[in-house]
């Protein structure tokens, strides 16, 4: 994410440039272009040294004056759920990104001492052999198993 400051510098050259060019432009939240700002609001913070949380939260682009002309659209559909081939892996991955979405909703887990805790299920662990950088690397990276970076 970026500081608040930056996207209101943006909105103020574009009314400037295009006052000239488009009539009513200049009482229009950039312009009266459309703007796409992709995001995920659960992201990290901004950093900014030696400040507190409340002047970190205040430099977020929904604490400025545009966020309220802005539409806010979710994602709703599973995209890899479409690529799958069988039924079972559908299930899986299906059941998974709703479970992933609730953690993240706070709906799933417990409280516990005042932190969020969660379980997670054995079958969504990673099977480590003596090597676990390897594991992961495989995991996440399947076609270096069948040597498909192999460039001959």
């Amino acid at each position: 994410m970026a500081h608040k400051h930056c996207f209101e510098a943006l909105d103020k050259t574009m009314r400037t440039l295009l006052r000239f060019t488009i009539l009513g432009s200049a009482e229009k939240t950039f312009g009266g272009k459309t703007i796409v700002l992709g995001c995920n609001f659960r992201h990290i913070l901004l950093v900014i040294p030696k400040e507190t949380r409340p002047v970190v939260v205040g430099a977020t682009y929904n604490s400025s004056y545009m966020w309220t002309n802005c539409k806010v659209l979710r994602l709703t559909k599973n995209l890899r759920l479409w690529t799958l081939a069988s039924e079972e892996d559908t299930q899986t991955v299906d059941w998974f990104s709703k479970w992933i979405a609730d953690i993240g909703n706070e709906i799933a887990g417990v409280v516990n001492g005042g932190s969020f805790e969660n379980d997670i299920l054995a079958r969504f662990l990673l099977k480590c052999g003596h090597d676990r950088i390897a594991t992961i690397v495989e995991s996440t990276f399947p076609s270096s198993r069948y040597n498909m970076l192999d460039e001959s």
